[in-house]
């Protein structure tokens, strides 16, 4: 979370961790986005630009908020999901339509997905969804 101190100081620290290949987040007002930008297009950053992303406050709120709502939708049934491999992401998604919601009817999200058939579970993202109890 970079509110107000140097974004430099952030990319300094993710370029000491690029063997990791980690997806790295500057996390800030989407006033400093321009900022965030200049400052990554430095050839100094080259090794390691295509691993850092921008998020500001508002996408992540509503990002947060969207799951909530995903949640509640999956746990009262309302929600009708498509999974689906994604060539191009190089790991699964869904399609998710859900009943009286904001989201227009239907949005597309990828995901870690981990099927336990001996546990008749599925991991989202670390978020364990039982089957049938």
């Amino acid at each position: 979370v970079e509110h107000s101190t140097d974004i430099k100081n952030s990319l300094n620290k993710f370029y000491e961790l690029q063997d990791f290949r980690a997806k790295f987040f500057i996390v800030a007002p989407s006033k400093r986005e321009v900022l965030f930008h200049d400052t990554i297009r430095s050839s100094i950053y080259n090794p390691i630009r295509n691993f850092v992303k921008f998020v500001n406050y508002d996408d992540l709120i509503a990002q947060y908020k969207k799951q909530i709502d995903l949640n509640k939708q999956f746990s009262e049934k309302k929600a009708n999901f498509q999974y689906f491999y994604s060539k191009t992401e190089k790991r699964y998604g869904f399609m998710c339509e859900i009943e009286g919601s904001g989201f227009d009817g239907a949005y597309e999200t990828y995901l870690t997905v981990e099927y336990r058939a001996d546990e008749k579970t599925i991991i989202c993202d670390e978020i364990k969804y039982i089957l049938e109890k």
